[in-house]
């Protein structure tokens, strides 16, 4: 799992075939601006994903309730996408399986 920073989202959505750098800098911006929410919406509009998902665990936060992450999702568990760690509150770059099997390893029921 990586952190969500420039290098890492260009290394993971950029390329010949990816996102355009003024894209990776749009992505990375919103990232870095702390609205959740419209991060994660781009990232879904970038990559092509299938709509902004949550996973539901044993924890409980005032705000996100059971959710202990957010991702795009992109219709295969071990594509690479970007995940919001609740417990963590940070942005990731990489598969929601690995996010999952990450956090299990940790300790944290995901459901």
């Amino acid at each position: 799992m990586r952190v969500a920073n420039r290098r890492n989202l260009r290394a993971v959505f950029g390329g010949p075939c990816g996102l355009s750098t003024a894209d990776i800098k749009r992505l990375h911006d919103a990232v870095r601006g702390g609205n959740v929410d419209a991060a994660l919406e781009l990232a879904d509009e970038l990559i092509g994903g299938c709509g902004v998902e949550a996973l539901r665990g044993d924890g409980w936060a005032s705000y996100y309730c059971d959710i202990v992450a957010l991702y795009a999702n992109t219709g295969d568990t071990y594509d690479e996408t970007v995940i919001y760690d609740v417990g963590r509150r940070r942005f990731y770059v990489g598969s929601i399986g690995d996010w999952i099997e990450s956090a299990e390893s940790r300790g944290v029921t995901v459901y």
